[in-house]
């Protein structure tokens, strides 16, 4: 078949073109010796592709005559979004080129708000991360961390600057946690981030008072957590960090609604409680 022929490497050409859905799904149909596809990575791409996000960035498409040696996630994207998106299509590289393909290391959300010019990149990006994961796990069972699987580094960035108060929560967060190490500094920035829409002034003194302890009575919802916390650091408690996220709701739920709590706890199978 001429159109499978190995090309030699001087009949090597690049050009931009727009690939529709409908010439992704034929670009995939040789797509047989490729890595394992990634679903989440799929959705991930295709969110953006619906949402406007996706650019041509200079990254390729790489054929081999007919057959797809690099690309697959970005064409599956495509084909589940239903939107054309422009791309760089480079073909005529060689097969035995395909163990150096995808060598380099992977640019994090963190690194692509850091190039930005954000101050504290890293715990902003996860902080984002937590808010898509409760956002998204609101009455289920337990927080599911496959929730983010939209949080693309475009996606991350573009909430940053949609939601510049994201910073100040940072700040919160790196605030409690000089004060007290037993908490995890992006699941604060996250916290702090959702209960200030709910109440701003609320969450700043629901912060403050985790990360001093100061004056707090027994039965304040802020001493339990933090208590629970510093437990935790102990290895008095297991769970994962999920629920520590959880809990943090728990915690803030009660603080806001004047309940006292003295006993903080999430099992397997209990609801991601809706934050009051």
């Amino acid at each position: 078949n001429s159109e499978n022929k190995e090309p030699k490497h001087k009949t090597m050409k690049a050009e931009i073109r727009t690939i529709s859905p409908d010439a992704a799904k034929e670009m995939l149909r040789n797509n047989t010796n490729n890595r394992p596809v990634n679903k989440a990575t799929v959705r991930r791409y295709a969110s953006d592709m619906q949402s406007g996000r996706w650019a041509l960035n200079g990254e390729t498409i790489i054929m081999n005559g007919g057959k797809l040696l690099d690309g697959q996630h970005r064409l599956m994207a495509c084909v589940a979004s239903g939107v054309s998106f422009q791309t760089i299509i480079v073909e005529g590289v060689a097969s035995e080129a395909f163990a150096t393909i995808d060598q380099g290391d992977k640019r994090t959300a963190g690194n692509v708000l850091a190039i930005a010019g954000i101050v504290n990149a890293t715990n902003a990006a996860a902080a984002i991360r937590w808010v898509r994961v409760v956002q998204n796990s609101d009455g289920k069972k337990s927080l599911n961390l496959g929730a983010s699987g939209a949080t693309t580094s475009a996606y991350t960035l573009q909430f940053y600057r949609d939601h510049p108060e994201m910073n100040d929560s940072c700040r919160m967060a790196q605030n409690v946690y000089t004060n007290c190490k037993a908490f995890v500094p992006s699941i604060l920035a996250a916290m702090h981030f959702l209960f200030a829409q709910k109440d701003k002034a609320l969450a700043d003194e629901f912060m403050n008072g985790l990360g001093s302890g100061d004056g707090l009575a027994i039965g304040d919802p802020r001493l339990t957590l933090r208590n629970r916390m510093i437990e935790r650091g102990m290895k008095l408690h297991k769970e994962r960090t999920e629920w520590v996220a959880v809990l943090h709701i728990y915690a803030w739920n009660a603080f806001r609604e004047g309940r006292k709590l003295s006993k903080l706890s999430f099992r397997e199978g209990d609801l991601v409680p809706k934050i009051v």
